[in-house]
């Protein structure tokens, strides 16, 4: 049984928001919650109530030539309740799912489609023989990140169990920086620059690639990822466990993976959330995609640990540099 909620006090008034490049990414973020009790009505109030705070998800995707954006045009949002009894209880999952079809059941996805598809689906299932509830959430990844996902969930269970959110509200207009503070002077970013492609190809391609690949899980343990970074540190205090990880990785597919010295991976490209290193960009209570996506310089040894771990570092704190970054996101 699906119903529609609305905004308790509509707010969005039909005001359009302007999308960075980095927002474009047209894809959803499911999350599944399972709770041994839960008020159906008194969740769909409080979402009514939460979108008065958030009118961006009750917007749509609008597209002008080249340009994307979210009119908040204070749209009902599609809630789905429906009862399952075939399944005995939830069971014990991992944290992240990678199997698709586990979860397919008990989420409703948002597709991409402008002008048309909600930016939020909701979806409860109630479990009849482990009288468990299973709520499945999908946002629009254009509308924000994961962290602008988490802020709205929290304020929706601030909301639903009576308690006010938490401050400070969210902001949705974008940071649009002006396009004349680019300065190619930087050779990183003018060597991005000579090569770009329009940030939805990039992303595109991304998530196309994710289609077409098996995803691999690998397991370290803390006396692993401890010895594994004593040994990729070297003398630099600076290259942290990430980074040597990423440079195991690297130099294990370069060693048994390809062929020939000519296959193996020669850079590797960073992204990075810059949200907080730098609030003349943004800050935390702005709502959107704020990342950047940068190539290292090219590995000196790709069969070396330390070597490729600490060109990773450099890349990451070349990135958050302050300046830097506010060149970049005028690029992006």
């Amino acid at each position: 049984m699906t119903c529609y909620i609305d905004a308790s006090i509509p707010s969005g008034n039909g005001r359009r928001i302007t999308l960075l490049g980095t927002d474009l990414v047209f894809a959803s973020i499911d999350n599944v919650f399972v709770y041994p009790t839960l008020n159906v009505d008194r969740l769909r109030n409080a979402l009514s109530k939460t979108l008065s705070i958030w009118p961006i998800l009750t917007g749509r995707i609008i597209v002008n030539c080249d340009e994307y954006m979210i009119e908040c045009s204070d749209n009902s949002i599609p809630f789905n309740y429906t009862e399952n009894n075939e399944l005995e209880c939830w069971p014990d999952l991992p944290v992240v799912v990678d199997d698709k079809t586990i979860l397919e059941p008990f989420i409703d996805s948002v597709q991409y489609k402008t002008e048309v598809e909600p930016l939020l689906r909701f979806k409860v299932t109630y479990l009849l023989r482990s009288k468990e509830y299973i709520v499945g959430t999908s946002t629009s990844h254009l509308v924000g990140d994961a962290y602008s996902n988490i802020r709205f969930l929290n304020d929706l269970s601030q909301i639903y169990q009576h308690l006010e959110p938490l401050p400070p509200r969210p902001i949705f207009q974008r940071c649009l920086l002006k396009k004349e503070k680019l300065d190619l002077s930087f050779p990183l970013i003018k060597e991005i620059s000579e090569k770009a492609e329009k940030i939805e190809s990039f992303f595109g391609r991304i998530i196309k690639g994710k289609s077409e690949t098996e995803q691999i899980n690998l397991s370290f343990s803390s006396e692993q990822l401890i010895r594994l970074h004593s040994i990729g540190k070297c003398d630099d205090e600076e290259v942290t466990t990430h980074d040597t990880l990423c440079a195991y990785i690297i130099i294990t597919l370069n060693k048994y993976f390809f062929l020939t010295t000519d296959e193996h991976i020669q850079r590797a490209r960073m992204i990075i959330n810059y949200r907080g290193i730098c609030d003349s960009l943004v800050t935390h209570e702005h709502v959107g995609n704020y990342i950047i996506s940068i190539p290292s310089s090219q590995f000196t040894d790709s069969l070396s640990l330390p070597s490729t771990a600490k060109i990773i570092r450099q890349a990451i704190k070349t990135i958050r540099n302050e300046d830097f970054l506010e060149k970049m996101a005028c690029f992006t």
